[in-house]
């Protein structure tokens, strides 16, 4: 396993966490 993708990944899951909880505040 390439941790790199693995970091990729989290980077989307964090970048998916923001706008939905930009998404509630709105």
């Amino acid at each position: 396993s390439r941790p790199e993708i693995s970091l990729h990944n989290l980077d989307l899951f964090y970048e998916k966490q923001c706008i939905q909880e930009e998404a509630y505040t709105v």
